[in-house]
């Protein structure tokens, strides 16, 4: 906990906006969006690796240990549910950068200017 409150100022939590032409693209958002599950945005706008998100997962999955059932307390569970946290981290910022196109599409509303 403290460790993570340490890092916590490091990173910030405005998103860059892409271009106009490169927002159409899903490709390159999506890029983005797994480029930020181990990347954090830093003060000055560069990405840089999210030390604190790597060690609050890792610390995390080796606290849950404490309680989970001993067949899934091995290194491998522990590593498999590391995993699984990054990976409910990139389902977050996929949802995140196209729900509100796919809201806007369900909706029938135009899209908006850029």
């Amino acid at each position: 906990m403290i460790i993570g409150r340490s890092l916590t100022p490091l990173k910030s939590s405005r998103t860059v906006q892409a271009s106009a032409g490169e927002r159409q693209l899903a490709w390159p958002r999506a890029r983005y969006a797994i480029k930020t599950v181990f990347l954090a945005q830093r003060r000055d706008g560069h990405l840089a690796p999210a030390w604190g998100r790597y060690v609050a997962n890792t610390v995390n999955n080796v606290i849950e240990n404490a309680w989970l059932p001993p067949s899934v307390t091995t290194s491998q569970g522990t590593v498999v549910r590391s995993g699984e946290g990054f990976l409910g981290r990139l389902a977050g910022n996929l949802f995140a950068e196209f729900w509100p196109d796919a809201q806007r599409w369900m909706s029938g509303k135009p899209k908006a200017p850029q």
